[in-house]
């Protein structure tokens, strides 16, 4: 179910806090300007909560999960504590990404002096092919105007957002890393293990490190462009010693 204009049933949102009532919240949804909704005091918190105030005040903004929607009422009520750690962490992720990709969006079309509605669609067509426009852009850094142009961005589009994407997304490296116990008992053991771990070298396209904690403990590190690259970077050093 979905309001028009408004938010669907378990989505989650961000609620800016308007008004503090005895009995819950009323906020305006960050998401849709404009729509209102609620959050009674028992969805504020897991336990009981005896003053709305010691966890809410007017301003405050929250991601909070659509619990209800009551069309007749034209009315939306939010829960705060119906949210985990990862779920709001996800949410707020998803913001960031998306104010990302507006600056980048508006770049290309001050770049290529594109109409608005050429922009939207452009936008809709990146959103439905990448999943969000960011991505796009990604995807861009990573393998030029061609994964862009494949989905149907025209070429000059395409290529504009792929020399953005090179000029202001840096690319992200994964880490692992890996507690390692290195023992040798020969009378300069603690040299040979020095020794061995100095002419460690790297995989092409990884960088690794390595920290003593404290005999026999040494911890490894491996960034590569990618987590499935990394494991293997760090299983082909771990072969070295």
């Amino acid at each position: 179910m979905i309001f028009m204009n408004g938010p669907a049933q378990d989505e989650f949102v961000i609620a800016r806090i308007k008004k503090i009532m005895p009995y819950g919240a009323f906020c305006v949804l960050e998401d849709y300007p404009g729509v209102e909704a609620f959050v009674h005091i028992s969805e504020v918190s897991p336990g009981w909560v005896k003053n709305i105030h010691e966890y809410l005040r007017e301003g405050q903004t929250a991601v909070a999960r659509v619990y209800r929607l009551i069309p007749e009422k034209n009315q939306i009520d939010l829960s705060i504590k119906r949210v985990s750690e990862a779920e709001k962490k996800r949410k707020l992720e998803s913001i960031r990404r998306g104010r990302r990709a507006e600056k980048l969006i508006e770049l290309v079309q001050r770049t290529l002096k594109m109409p608005d509605a050429k922009k939207q669609k452009t936008i809709e067509l990146l959103n439905s092919s990448f999943g969000d426009v960011l991505a796009a852009f990604e995807a861009a850094l990573e393998e030029g105007e061609e994964p862009l142009e494949r989905v149907g961005v025209e070429k000059e589009i395409a290529q504009a957002i792929s020399d953005i994407a090179k000029k202001s997304i840096k690319k992200q490296k994964a880490e692992v890393e890996a507690t390692l116990s290195l023992v040798c008992y020969s009378p300069n053991g603690l040299e040979t293990i020095k020794k061995s771990l100095s002419s460690i070298t790297a995989p092409p396209g990884a960088e690794c490190s390595i920290t003593f904690l404290g005999s026999p403990r040494y911890q490894l590190k491996v960034l590569a462009s990618d987590f499935k690259d990394a494991e293997k970077a760090l299983d082909a050093i771990v072969a070295q010693i």
